[in-house]
């Protein structure tokens, strides 16, 4: 088996999966979308987040001829733009698209056999 990553598969994976869950822009990273209602961020970055991916190669028996496992995270983002101060139907409109993405996720949490196991692992919400 040749050494290589599943990031790449897993991103492409990610984002046809959640462009036909959702009615918003989905968009390959690495900055949130401008002009929209709505967004979500594959492989998003910015100040705060300063890579797109945090990964980490595990062998999981010593001595074996076992490959390697990766194990990694995607930072994304969802993002909903309302032209008010009033900020419930403002989280109620991001947390029902991150719903959404997860409801997507539950459904093909192998993404169509790109990697072994996916799913949301934590999250922050930014006002």
């Amino acid at each position: 088996m040749a050494f290589a990553s599943t990031y790449p598969a897993a991103k492409a994976a990610l984002i046809s999966l959640w462009d036909a869950a959702v009615a918003v822009p989905v968009i390959n990273g690495p900055t949130i979308g401008v002009g929209q209602d709505g967004v979500v961020t594959v492989g998003y970055q910015d100040e705060n987040t300063p890579v797109v991916i945090d990964a980490v190669m595990l062998r999981e028996a010593s001595g074996l001829n076992l490959p390697e496992r990766e194990q990694y995270t995607i930072y994304c983002a969802v993002g909903v733009n309302y032209g008010s101060t009033d900020v419930a139907p403002a989280e109620a409109a991001v947390f029902t698209l991150w719903a959404a993405l997860g409801g997507a996720l539950e459904g093909n949490f192998t993404l169509g056999g790109a990697v072994m196991s996916t799913g949301v692992n934590q999250y922050q919400l930014w006002e």
